[in-house]
């Protein structure tokens, strides 16, 4: 005796909302009885959770990257918080934004670090720091708006008052490693 596992397809969602009769589609049911696998044609098939591999016998269930999730699973794959209203993927892993705009974002030029787009950063030219990486590379202090300071070709910061420093101790013999000399910012 076989019994129907799923009765209610309406009342599944994926993550974006209702999917009416989301398991219209699926060709069939594999019932296992007495040892054997058994196919029933029409029977929706009951879909497997993506992270714990086990059957969705839940009222609902997300949909993400075409494949299914428990609502529990569906977690970022960088700091394991469940996703619970967005998420966003690369190369079929799934990120909490915070997460995805750290690995894939704009990168911070002094520490290579992901910046996420709610953060607060300063620039200078092209290059985009963290506001604690934008710093002399001599001293290390933290350079804040109106200092002085010139930008080196690679991105690197100095103070004006290490770079004069450095010139006259014979550190620096040229300029022609900077972009700008003494720019406010």
């Amino acid at each position: 005796m076989h019994t129907r596992l799923w009765n209610d397809p309406e009342g599944f969602q994926d993550f974006l909302g209702p999917v009416p009769a989301a398991f219209a589609l699926l060709p069939s049911l594999e019932i296992r009885a007495g040892g054997r696998a058994a196919k029933h044609p029409g029977v929706p098939k009951i879909p497997q959770c993506a992270g714990c591999n086990q059957h969705i016998l839940d009222k609902f269930i997300l949909k993400v990257l075409d494949r299914h999730w428990h609502s529990s699973c569906l977690k970022c794959a960088d700091c394991h918080m469940q996703l619970a209203e967005r998420c966003f993927s690369r190369a079929g892993s799934v990120y909490c934004k915070e997460d995805f705009f750290k690995r894939f974002g704009t990168k911070c030029t002094a520490c290579q670090q992901g910046i996420p787009p709610t953060q607060v950063v300063r620039k200078a030219q092209d290059f985009v720091y963290h506001l604690h990486c934008f710093a002399c590379i001599i001293c290390s202090r933290q350079l804040a708006t109106g200092d002085e300071f010139y930008l080196m070709e690679d991105g690197r910061l100095v103070c004006k008052e290490d770079y004069e420093t450095a010139k006259q101790n014979g550190s620096f013999q040229s300029c022609a490693g900077c972009r700008s000399r003494g720019k406010k910012y």
